[in-house]
């Protein structure tokens, strides 16, 4: 997450909501990620569930656990989806 931190530092001085998507790896896991910045820092990531093992994805691993990827900000609820995934009903419902 460390490759984060010109977006945080953006987000922190401008004020302003970001999602960046990034190839995330956690531990022996590899992770097609969508982070959600605000100025106080991170406020989630969701790691794509969804993978048509297409281009990267077919070098990315699903993640064992999974919640709907909805968080709660200053402007409002904010759900993010990973391109495939938009045509799955659990993730945007």
């Amino acid at each position: 997450l460390d490759a984060l931190a010109p977006l945080l530092q953006v987000s922190e001085q401008s004020g302003i909501l970001i999602v960046v998507g990034f190839y995330e790896r956690h531990e022996a896991s590899v992770y097609n990620t969508a982070a959600l910045i605000g100025p106080q820092g991170i406020i989630g990531l969701h790691r794509k569930r969804h993978l048509p093992f297409m281009i990267g994805d077919r070098f990315t691993d699903r993640p064992s656990e999974w919640t709907p990827p909805v968080f709660d900000t200053e402007i409002g609820r904010i759900g993010l989806a990973i391109c495939y995934e938009i045509r799955f009903p659990e993730v945007v419902r």
